[in-house]
């Protein structure tokens, strides 16, 4: 699990009221500029090696054929009209411990990401959240197709979650939803699109439809986007060292996280994050090279990539502790313990 005596928050909470905005196209065309200058590897036909499993995509389906896949344990991707999330064998946490909370964590990974590196950040959310894990392949397409999903209205990793949501939350069970960077995007058009569908069975109950949407949790990892529905109980992070989240996210004036969101702030950077984004565990964090001092904003993987953003292994409900009823609460994260 998660040891206090090396993390803290501090109760310093600001309460602030949003407004509802959109980015410019300018905003737009530098953030796929961006997220283009951070791909670190390149877009091959190659399915999860280690799947054994013979209902599972095969092994050399293309990534773009797997958009929107749920993947598994072992790696093995799963064709979301053909499987439900109850039918998978999700990423468990290594340690083998008994855990205390069995329902999975859907994870959506951030643009120009392989498989394989979704699997990664799979067993990392894992260990950190304790808790099983279940992701949804954002698929590595090329520049063109990676553009377009921000203006994708039927992105498909976004209807996977939100058909699987609207089961799980109608039989009355919480869902949690967790992403990274591009994936904010695709996690705003999914909760929109899930408060529809809720709307659509329950035009005559708010009540209802609150209850429903209410059953969502959501962790949003430097994520680009900047309007996120009412409803879902929203945790932000944001590393105030990296500019995205500044340039095309929910730190842009009069953006919207979500009525009750709570923006978990800190600042850190680490050079050993360029080598290798998606190494650093929670466990190890903050890193040999890591620092925790204030500065400008930068772009890179230093300062936004898996490696960077570790400290979401800080525990979910912690933080929505400092949910406020009205508006959101930003949240600043006290990093500097010292590795044992």
């Amino acid at each position: 699990m998660f040891n206090d005596q090396r993390s803290g928050i501090r109760p310093m909470v600001t309460i602030e009221k949003s407004f509802d905005t959109i980015p410019s196209i300018k905003i737009v065309f530098l953030t796929c500029f961006v997220l283009n200058l951070l791909a670190i590897s390149q877009i091959s036909q190659a399915s999860a090696l280690s799947c054994d499993d013979d209902n599972a995509a095969p092994i050399g389906t293309l990534f773009e054929d797997m958009d929107g896949f749920f993947v598994g344990s072992n790696g093995c991707a799963y064709d979301p009209s053909l499987f439900k999330a109850e039918n998978i064998t999700a990423v468990e946490p290594t340690n083998g411990s008994t855990l205390e909370n069995t329902t999975p964590i859907f994870v959506v990974n951030g643009g120009f990401a392989t498989l394989d590196e979704l699997i990664n950040r799979l067993q990392a959310t894992a260990d950190a959240k304790q808790r099983p894990v279940i992701g949804i392949y954002n698929a590595y397409l090329d520049l063109l197709g990676e553009f377009l999903k921000l203006f994708d209205l039927i992105n498909p990793s976004a209807a996977t979650f939100r058909d699987e949501a609207f089961e799980q939350i109608n039989d009355g069970h919480r869902v949690t939803l967790h992403g990274i960077s591009q994936a904010g995007f695709i996690i705003s058009r999914s909760l929109i699109q899930l408060k529809f569908i809720i709307w659509l069975y329950n035009p005559f109950s708010e009540s209802r439809r609150n209850e429903l949407i209410g059953l969502v949790d959501v962790e949003v990892v430097g994520g680009l986007g900047v309007y996120f529905p009412d409803g879902p109980r929203y945790v932000h992070y944001v590393n105030e060292r990296d500019w995205l989240p500044y340039l095309s996210g929910i730190m842009i004036p009069n953006a919207h996280p979500g009525e009750g969101a709570v923006i978990a702030t800190f600042n850190y950077q680490n050079e050993d994050c360029s080598d290798d984004p998606g190494s650093l565990l929670w466990e190890d964090y903050p890193g040999s090279n890591g620092s925790f001092e204030t500065g400008n904003h930068k772009f890179g993987l230093n300062v936004h990539s898996l490696c960077a953003y570790s400290v979401t292994g800080y525990p979910y409900d912690a933080l929505r502790d400092f949910a406020p009823e009205v508006g959101y609460a930003t949240v600043p994260l006290e990093l500097g313990f010292q590795i044992e």
